[in-house]
């Protein structure tokens, strides 16, 4: 497009006014500017910390748009969810995961959770048993005395 720059090292521009100014960068679309890419090693999410990502060292960044005019990017095919991918994922893979999680919440019922729990506290009140029949088995060998041996004793 008119005006189009691409100004760094390896960069592309595409649209009028598209300005790619940072290497290995692409400005997609009219007005459209680029910037440097960013490091993202970690998220935190509703105080949760997330990280383990792949692709934590970007050497360029695509824009479609520029502050203040943000653009949507339609048709994005499935994208590999694992952990080492890269690919972008697209909305029906965001709603699959966010549903699943919303039907396993659903399932786990208070009244499972209590019987969960209520299981833990029998099973703690078991050993609590155990170690009290320990203790007072252990207090009955201790109060033993030891018989005296003599050998001229038969």
């Amino acid at each position: 497009g008119s005006d189009a720059a691409a100004t760094a090292d390896y960069s592309i521009a595409i649209g009028n006014k598209a300005n790619a100014s940072t290497a290995n960068s692409i400005a997609l679309g009219a007005d459209s500017t680029t910037r440097s890419a960013t490091n993202v090693t970690s998220a935190t999410v509703a105080g949760h910390t997330y990280g383990g990502f792949a692709g934590t060292s970007p050497v360029g960044s695509v824009s479609v748009g520029k502050a203040g005019q943000e653009r949507q990017i339609h048709n994005v095919a499935a994208g590999k969810i694992s952990a080492d991918s890269t690919d972008a994922v697209n909305g029906s893979q965001l709603y699959s995961v966010a549903n699943d999680l919303q039907t396993q919440i659903n399932n786990s019922t208070p009244g499972q959770i209590n019987n969960n729990i209520t299981n833990l506290n029998n099973r703690v009140g078991n050993v609590e048993k155990r170690v009290n029949k320990v203790g007072a088995g252990s207090a009955a060998l201790a109060a033993l005395h030891p018989l005296d041996f003599n050998p001229d004793d038969k």
